[in-house]
């Protein structure tokens, strides 16, 4: 009688550690394993969300001076916070609600909000401005100085301009001037009319002008 030893025996089978029971649960725990790998960044799948989230997000202010540079919706927008570096122009409307440091000129409406801080000057068809301008302001028809607006320099209108706010430079007027209460004006004034309410300051001279024939005047020809 031979010893169990001797006789052939059945191979032993060594099971993985990674191995799976086949069936359902094998196919689950499969799936499992391959979302794991995934995650940690294995395969073509990992690579591709690796790099996704390597990718760093476009800074602030490039995205918003794309953006007020984008006239495909006929508006120019400086939100505020948002500094700008250089002269910004169009044949758009515009809202600036940041800083400009430069000059804007635009063929539309201008409106500066309180927050806004422009060390250039502005041209436009109309202004208003609430906020800080430190240069010349020039409107082909109407410009406005809020009651929080201010301006340093000289106040041009083919129009006629209402100052609510601070200016400090002189104002000219080719139709109706309105220095309305609460406001401060240093600087001469030159207006066909002139309104100005109980309150209102102006520290200068004061002239009445006729309306300069066409062609006479350098706001004539920004309205071509």
């Amino acid at each position: 009688m031979s010893n169990a030893g001797d006789a052939p025996g059945i191979p032993e089978v060594k099971k993985s550690p990674n191995s799976r029971p086949k069936g359902l649960l094998g196919g689950v725990a499969a799936w499992f394993d391959a979302a794991i790998h995934r995650g940690r960044g294995g395969g073509h799948g990992g690579s591709a969300l690796a790099e996704i989230r390597r990718e760093a997000p476009a800074p602030v202010q490039d995205a918003a001076q794309r953006r007020a540079r984008n006239s495909a919706q006929g508006r120019m927008v400086i939100p505020g916070g948002v500094l700008v570096a250089g002269s910004l122009g169009g044949g758009v409307d515009a809202e600036i609600a940041g800083r400009v440091e430069g000059d804007i000129h635009v063929k539309g409406v201008l409106v500066a909000h309180k927050s806004a801080v422009v060390t250039g000057g502005v041209s436009a068809v109309s202004c208003q401005v609430d906020g800080v301008v430190e240069g010349p302001v020039t409107a082909v028809e109407d410009v406005s100085v809020g009651r929080s607006g201010r301006v340093n320099a000289e106040v041009r209108a083919g129009k006629n301009v209402d100052v609510s706010g601070c200016v400090a430079g002189n104002i000219s007027s080719e139709a109706r001037l309105r220095l309305l209460a609460g406001c401060v004006v240093n600087g001469d004034v030159c207006a066909r009319v002139l309104v100005m309410e109980d309150g209102a300051t102006l520290n200068g001279l004061c002239s009445m002008a006729a309306k300069a024939p066409p062609g006479a005047s350098g706001l004539d020809a920004e309205r071509s």
